[in-house]
């Protein structure tokens, strides 16, 4: 199977009925599990948008948005993934696999050599994505899971 291609773009707030509506749509795979009303997901949005030291990127492929990872400068050499999501269509199809590849290019042209995560032991597809790239458990506290991969 040929990997898929995909390209990560900074979030605008053109994108905010897809960053909606795939959040409440996978918020059980998140440490929160309220659905979000529209005024408060904006708000949200607005203050994601305005930090300098993290970008809200969508994934597309082909030009059609598919989900959302992002990524934090944590210093010191290490960026964080968060809120990494692909819709159900495209899982299992190799967009996982190629979204850490391109994930882990960014993390390095910030300079990186880490890349840390925490995510939840029950999402299984999730954490055998990230050992398969090579993130290693750090650590579990308060029901997630740490993990770091070497750059």
């Amino acid at each position: 199977m040929q990997t898929p291609k995909v390209r990560l773009r900074r979030a605008s707030l053109e994108d905010e009925g897809f960053l909606l509506h795939i959040r409440n749509a996978n918020r059980h795979n998140f440490f929160y599990s309220r659905v979000v009303g529209s005024k408060k997901h904006h708000r949200w949005l607005v203050c994601e948008l305005d930090r300098k030291d993290s970008d809200l990127l969508v994934i597309e492929s082909e030009y059609v948005s598919i989900g959302t990872i992002s990524l934090c400068r944590l210093g010191r050499g290490v960026c964080e993934l968060g809120r990494f999501v692909i819709k159900d269509l495209y899982r299992g199809k190799g967009y996982g696999c190629a979204v850490i590849k391109e994930f882990k290019k960014c993390c390095r042209d910030y300079g990186a050599r880490a890349i840390v995560l925490k995510t939840k032991p029950t999402n299984v597809d999730a954490l055998i994505l990230y050992l398969k790239h090579g993130f290693k458990i750090t650590h579990y506290t308060n029901g997630r899971l740490g993990m770091k991969c070497k750059l």
